[in-house]
């Protein structure tokens, strides 16, 4: 009985593991499909609004208000 416990065990990891390996794969698969066609419009959007962002500082460090 054992045995035959340690086998079930056994059988059972090893599916699991092809189903991780398919998770994983599927998984980097859309991440670098979405990486690369997704911050296409993202990266610029970003960098504009972040460029808003420090010339807002440089604004009011540059005020003669005391």
């Amino acid at each position: 009985m054992n045995t035959l416990l340690a086998r079930a065990i056994w059988q059972k990891l090893r599916e699991e593991d092809g189903q991780a390996a398919t998770e994983y794969a599927l998984f980097t698969f859309f991440v670098i499909f979405g990486l690369s066609f997704g911050l296409g419009g993202f990266l610029p959007a970003m960098f504009k609004a972040y460029e808003h962002y420090v010339h807002g500082f440089w604004m009011v460090l540059s005020l003669p208000v005391p």
